[in-house]
């Protein structure tokens, strides 16, 4: 067989190793099992509590981020006609972050009365 692209040979050299025969040990399965953490969660009001938590934490970075980003584009790329947009995408996907981060108590108490 005679592949001349780059990318062939890369896909068919991932399909080679995953053909090789793999053995897997119970011992090896019975550590994993005993070594992973156990999410248990005792109500469906405790699954949205941990995605609330999560939210609270990851959004204020996450539009901070994305402010620094936009601004710092918006000014590289201001010349730039072809990459203007992008800063200016980013500036505001961090507003609406920011929005939604304000409107968050309000979404919840929405999503918690509904059901």
């Amino acid at each position: 067989m005679n592949i001349n692209r780059w990318k062939e040979k890369l896909v068919a050299a991932a399909a080679m190793v995953t053909l090789f025969p793999q053995t897997v040990f119970a011992s090896a399965i019975q550590d994993a099992i005993e070594d992973a953490d156990t999410a248990s969660f005792d109500s469906v009001d405790a699954v949205w509590a941990t995605a609330i938590e999560y939210a609270e934490a990851w959004i204020p970075p996450a539009a901070t981020l994305a402010l620094l980003i936009g601004v710092l584009c918006a000014f590289v790329c201001a010349p730039l006609k072809k990459y203007r947009g992008f800063g200016l995408g980013c500036i505001v996907f961090s507003i609406a972050m920011f929005l939604l981060y304000l409107l968050l108590p309000t979404i919840i108490t929405m999503f918690a009365t509904a059901g």
